[in-house]
C-alpha cells in the first residue's frame, strides 16, 4: 500500500466536497497503519464537521501521540474542544501544547548548533573537504542560516571554485545585508578572479558596515595597488594599522606600498616594525633587503636576503632577490646560482631564468646562449615581465623589441597621469629642460654629455640636472653641476615628491637618460613631469610607453624601413644621435704595450666592450681571426675575473692558444682612452654595438670595424662612423665582417691610410662637433616645444644639417 499517494487522493476528494469518500480513504489507511498522524487528524476534523464529538476528539488526539512536535494538531485538538464548549480542556490542551512546541525549538536551536559546532571545528582542523560538506549539509537541513552559506561560500572559493563561490557568496548576503564579512568574503572573491573594480566596490561596502575592519582595509589597500593606486592604498594601509597596530603583516602592506612610491626611508622604517613584532616574518625579511638594496646598503640588504631563506628555504622570491643584490655585489657567480634555487622551487619563474642567463653573459658562460631566443620571446610569468634591456643583447629585431618594451610598459606603469598645469600664455624666452639621470659622475654615457650641457645656450634655455642616483663626489660629478643652472638631488624623494617639486619648476621638456637601463625611475615619468618627455642616450631602443613623446635618434640607427617599431615620434639628427665631448682629454703616457700584457710584435684587435654584448657568433669569428693571423692576439676589457676564465676556456676549444686573449683592467678615464694607441683594429659585437666604447676608440684614433645590424642597438657604431666619414668600415654581413678584419689586418697601408683619414676627420667632421651637435640638438627641443604651444600634436622632426643657427 502506498501510503503517501492516498493521502493525496483523500486530500483531493475533500478538497472537491466528497467528504465520504475522503474519510473512507483515511479509515484504509489506518487500517494499514493505526498511529498515522495525517489520517487520525483529517479523520477527526471529518468526525468535528459532522458533529461526532467523541470520534473527532479520539482521532485528534491519537495524531497529536503519534507527532506531538506538529503544531498543526494541537492547534486541531484545541479548536475542536472550544467547538464543542469544551474551553477548560482547551486552555489545559493549549498549556500542554506550549511545553511541547518550545521544547521542539530549542531541540531544533540545539540541533543546529550542533551543526555549527562541527563545522567550525572541521575548518579549524584544516579539514576543509569535510567542512565544505558539513556546511553543504546545513544549507540543506537549515537553508536559512546564513552562517552555514557564509563558510560554504570561503570554502568553495578556497578550493578554486571561483564562479561558483560568487553565487554563494551572494546567497549568504541576501540572508545577512547587514553582516560585514559576507560583502568582505564576495571582495575576496571577486579579486581573485581579477574583477578588481568590483572587489574594491565590495571592500567599500563592507567598510559601510563596520568602518573599523582592518582586514578589509589591508585586501582594500591590496587591490588599490593592483590597480595602480598606489597613493589610495598607502592611506588603507595607515588606517588598518591605527585600527590593528600589532599586525606585522600590515606593515609589510604598508612598506611594499611606499617602496613603490619612492619612499624609501619610510618603507625601511615600516619593514623594520613589521620584523620587530613578527621575527620570523621571512616575506618582510626579503622585503626590507629589497629597499635596503635600492638604498645603497648592499651588505645588509643581502643579508636580509639570506635571513628570508633561512626562515623560508621555500619562498623563491628571496632566493631571486638575493641574487638581484649579489648582481650589484659583483658575486656573479654566486647570483647565477641564487636564480637557479628560485628556479628549482619555481620552474616557470620566468624574471629569474632571464636574470641567470643574463649573468650568465656577464661572464660569458656560452652554455646559455641555446636559451636566450626562446626565452626573449616570452613576456611574463606571475611574477612580472622582465627588463627590456636584458634583451637588446640576445635578439636583433626591432619589431620584438617594442612588443617587449610595449608589453613591459603596459605593466609596469599604471599609475593615473595627474593634470597638468595650463600652458603659458606667451611663448617662454627660455625653454627649461630637466635632464634625469642616476649616472652624474664618472660614468661612460656622462663622458659623451658633458659637453652638451656645457655649450646648452643660456639665452634660450634653463638647464636642470635632477640625479636620483647615490650621491657621488668625483670630478665629473662637479663638472656637471658646474655646467647646468640648476642641480637638483631627488633620489631621496618619493615620487609624488619629485613630480610636485619638478612641476613647481616648472619643467618644459624632461629627458630621460636612462631608458630601462640599471637604476633607472622610469616610473616617475607616468605622471607626466612636464608636457614634453623624450627617451635619450641611454637606453638604445624604444619605451614602448604612452607618456614618452619622442626619442632623439638620427637615419641610420631608426632607417625608414624600421620607422613603425618605435612608439615614440622621432626627434632625427642629421648626423650622430649621440653627442660627445671634444674636451676629453687623452691622457699623455710613455707606456708600451709590455705594460698591458700585450705582444710588441702582434697586431692587436681590440674590443672594449661589456662582456655581456660578447656571444658565440662574434667569437667565433674573432677565434678564426686568430687562428689566420699567428702574431695576433685580442684584447678585451676584464668585467669581472669569470669571464677571463671562460672566454680562454672557449680560445682553447676553438684551437687557439689562451694566452693569445689578454685582458684590461679598468682605467680612468683619460689613461683608458690613451691605451688606445696599443691597438691596431676595434672590432665591434653585433646585437648590441660599441656605444661609448666606438666614440672612445674614434676618439683615440683607433679605426672601428661594426656590422650593421637591424635594430637601434644594432646600428650605434654605424651612426657613429657615417658621421665621421669612415662609411667603409661597415659591414652587413658576418661574412662582411670577418673578411674586412683580416684585410685590414693583412694589409698595413690600407689600415694606415684608413688611421690617417680618421685623425683629419676627427677634428673636422661632424660627431666631435660639440657646439654643432648642441645646435642641432636644441633645434630639436624647440621645433617640439613650438608644437606642444601651438597646440599640434607631436610628430616626427626633421634636424637638417644647415639648420643650426648661432648662439
Amino acid at each position: 500500500m502506498n501510503i503517501p499517494k492516498l493521502l493525496k487522493k483523500a486530500a483531493k476528494v475533500s478538497s472537491n466536497g466528497d467528504l465520504g469518500k475522503a474519510t473512507q480513504i483515511y479509515s484504509i489507511i489506518l487500517k494499514a497503519d493505526p498511529s498515522n498522524c495525517e489520517a487520525n487528524y483529517q479523520l477527526g476534523l471529518l468526525a468535528a464537521n459532522l458533529g461526532d464529538r467523541q470520534a473527532s476528539l479520539l482521532f485528534l488526539k491519537n495524531a497529536i501521540q503519534a507527532n506531538a512536535a506538529e503544531e498543526k494538531y494541537w492547534q486541531g485538538f484545541i479548536d475542536t474542544l472550544k467547538e464543542f464548549g469544551q474551553y477548560d480542556d482547551a486552555k489545559k490542551v493549549a498549556e500542554e501544547a506550549k511545553a511541547h512546541l518550545i521544547s521542539k525549538q530549542e531541540s531544533a536551536v540545539e540541533r543546529e548548533n550542533d551543526f555549527v559546532r562541527k563545522l567550525v571545528e572541521y575548518y579549524e582542523l584544516g579539514n576543509y573537504a569535510q567542512a565544505e560538506h558539513q556546511a553543504l549539509l546545513m544549507t540543506q537541513k537549515f537553508p536559512e542560516n546564513p552562517f552555514s552559506w557564509k563558510l560554504l561560500g570561503v570554502l568553495v572559493q578556497k578550493s578554486g571554485r571561483l564562479s561558483e563561490s560568487l553565487d554563494i557568496h551572494r546567497k549568504a548576503i541576501d540572508l545577512a545585508p547587514e553582516d560585514a564579512d559576507v560583502y568582505y568574503n564576495l571582495a575576496v572573491n571577486l579579486a581573485d578572479l581579477k574583477r578588481l573594480d568590483d572587489a574594491v566596490s565590495m571592500f567599500k561596502h563592507a567598510l559601510s558596515l563596520k568602518p573599523e575592519f582592518s582586514q578589509a582595509l589591508t585586501n582594500l589597500g591590496v587591490v588599490l595597488e593592483q590597480l595602480g593606486e598606489v597613493e589610495d592604498a598607502e592611506i588603507c594601509f595607515i588606517k588598518a594599522i591605527r585600527i590593528s597596530p600589532n599586525e606585522a603583516k600590515i606593515y609589510n602592506n604598508l612598506g611594499i606600498a611606499q617602496h613603490s612610491l619612492g619612499k624609501l626611508l619610510a618603507s625601511e622604517s615600516n619593514y623594520r616594525i613589521a620584523l620587530t613584532l613578527e621575527p620570523q616574518f621571512a616575506e618582510a625579511n626579503t622585503n626590507l633587503g629589497n629597499v635596503l638594496r635600492r638604498l645603497g646598503k648592499l651588505t645588509e640588504a643581502a643579508e636580509s636576503h639570506c635571513t628570508a631563506i633561512k626562515i623560508a628555504p621555500e619562498l623563491a622570491e628571496a632566493h631571486y632577490n638575493l641574487a638581484t643584490t649579489l648582481e650589484d655585489l659583483g658575486e656573479l657567480e654566486g647570483a647565477i646560482a641564487a636564480y637557479r634555487d628560485a628556479l628549482k622551487l619555481r620552474p616557470s619563474y620566468l624574471l629569474a631564468e632571464v636574470a641567470m642567463c643574463h649573468q650568465q653573459q656577464h661572464i660569458c658562460d656560452f652554455t646559455a646562449w641555446n636559451s636566450f631566443p626562446e626565452i626573449s620571446c616570452q613576456h611574463s610569468d606571475e611574477m612580472g615581465r622582465p627588463s627590456p634591456w636584458i634583451n637588446l643583447s640576445w635578439i636583433d629585431n626591432p619589431e620584438k623589441q617594442l612588443a617587449l618594451s610595449s608589453a613591459y610598459a603596459k605593466l609596469k606603469f599604471t599609475r593615473p597621469i595627474g593634470s597638468l598645469p595650463q600652458k603659458p600664455a606667451r611663448r617662454p624666452e627660455r625653454i627649461k629642460v630637466g635632464y634625469f639621470s642616476a649616472d652624474f659622475h664618472n660614468f661612460p654615457g656622462m663622458y659623451l654629455m658633458a659637453g652638451l650641457l656645457e655649450h646648452h645656450s643660456r639665452q634660450h634655455f634653463e638647464i636642470y640636472a635632477f640625479s636620483y642616483g647615490p650621491p657621488k663626489h668625483d670630478e665629473m660629478r662637479y663638472r656637471i653641476q658646474s655646467a647646468v643652472d640648476h642641480f637638483v638631488e631627488i633620489c631621496d624623494l618619493s615620487d609624488n615628491d619629485v613630480v610636485n617639486l619638478v612641476r613647481g619648476y616648472g619643467i618644459d621638456i624632461s629627458i630621460h637618460r636612462n631608458g630601462y637601463t640599471k637604476s633607472s625611475r622610469t616610473e616617475l615619468f607616468q605622471y607626466r613631469l612636464s608636457p614634453i618627455q623624450i627617451n635619450y642616450l641611454g637606453y638604445p631602443g624604444s619605451l614602448g610607453a604612452d607618456f614618452i613623446d619622442y626619442i632623439i635618434a638620427d637615419p641610420v640607427v631608426i632607417p625608414e624601413n624600421q620607422r613603425e617599431h618605435y612608439s615614440e615620434k622621432v626627434i632625427y639628427l642629421p648626423h650622430s644621435y649621440q653627442p660627445n665631448d671634444d674636451k676629453r682629454e687623452i691622457a699623455q703616457t710613455d707606456t708600451s704595450r709590455a705594460d698591458f700584457g700585450l705582444p710588441e710584435n702582434a697586431f692587436v684587435l681590440c674590443c672594449f666592450n661589456n662582456n655581456f654584448k660578447i656571444s658565440p657568433r662574434e667569437f667565433d669569428i674573432w677565434m678564426r681571426i686568430l687562428n689566420r693571423l699567428e702574431k695576433a692576439v685580442l684584447w678585451l676589457l676584464k668585467t669581472n675575473k669569470w669571464t677571463e676564465h671562460n672566454l680562454r676556456k672557449e680560445a682553447k676549444q676553438r684551437g687557439i692558444d689562451p694566452s693569445r686573449i689578454v685582458f684590461a683592467e679598468r682605467l680612468p678615464q683619460s689613461e683608458h682612452l690613451a691605451r688606445h694607441k696599443h691597438a691596431d683594429l676595434f672590432i665591434d659585437t653585433f646585437n648590441c654595438n660599441a656605444h661609448t666604447t666606438a666614440s672612445d676608440a674614434l676618439w683615440a684614433g683607433l679605426p672601428v670595424v661594426t656590422k650593421q645590424g637591424s635594430q637601434f642597438a644594432a646600428r650605434v657604431s654605424a651612426s657613429l662612423l657615417n658621421s665621421i666619414g669612415l662609411p667603409e668600415l661597415i659591414v652587413n654581413t658576418q661574412e662582411e665582417y670577418e673578411a674586412l678584419i683580416l684585410e685590414l689586418a693583412t694589409d698595413t697601408n690600407r689600415l694606415n691610410a684608413l688611421k690617417s683619414k680618421l685623425a683629419r676627420n676627427r677634428l673636422t667632421k661632424p660627431l666631435f662637433d660639440t657646439r654643432q651637435y648642441t645646435r642641432h640638438f636644441e633645434m630639436g627641443l624647440r621645433q617640439a616645444y613650438d608644437r606642444y604651444f601651438e597646440g599640434e600634436k607631436a610628430e616626427d622632426i626633421w634636424i637638417h644639417a644647415d639648420s643650426a643657427q648661432p648662439q
